[in-house]
């Protein structure tokens, strides 16, 4: 096991003596880039009313506000506990290159499935999101041209 995964390990196991002590689930997570702690966290969601508030997504939320970017490319995450899936998403989403973690994760007893419906109004939210695509596509263009011209 390379030292520095140990090292960073060590940080992330402070933050889930931290949600220990304010009795939440004792999680921790630290979010390093090139080799710089830019993101560190404890699960909160009991303090925060919040059940998306794991230490993972907020640990990428701080890292991303420390980069000033929503990439998170050559960033490695260090969790004590598997991510779940929830940030597991993030993570992807992040583009986080590296997840290192601890303990494997347990499974809820009280996770229920949640009750899908789709097509409710499909037209319009697809067209919505073809014009997000349009101007998206438009602003591309003229950077590029932009570029060309300057």
């Amino acid at each position: 096991m390379p030292l520095i995964d140990r090292i960073y390990m060590g940080e992330a196991l402070k933050e889930a003596r931290k949600a220990l002590e304010a009795g939440e689930v004792p999680v921790g997570a630290v979010v390093v880039h090139r080799r710089q702690l830019i993101g560190r966290a404890h699960h909160q969601t009991h303090a925060l009313n919040d059940p998306t508030a794991h230490a993972p997504m907020i640990a990428i939320t701080q890292a991303a506000n420390a980069l000033g970017s929503r990439w998170l490319k050559s960033a490695t995450l260090y969790a004590t506990v598997k991510p779940c899936p929830m940030c597991a998403g993030a993570l992807t989403l992040a583009g986080v290159e590296r997840v290192v973690y601890g303990a494997p994760a347990r499974a809820s007893r009280r996770r229920r499935a949640v009750a899908l419906r789709g097509r409710v109004l499909p037209s319009e939210c697809t067209a919505l999101l073809v014009a997000y695509q349009r101007r998206r596509r438009q602003r591309q263009q003229l950077t590029m041209e932009r570029c060309r011209s300057g």
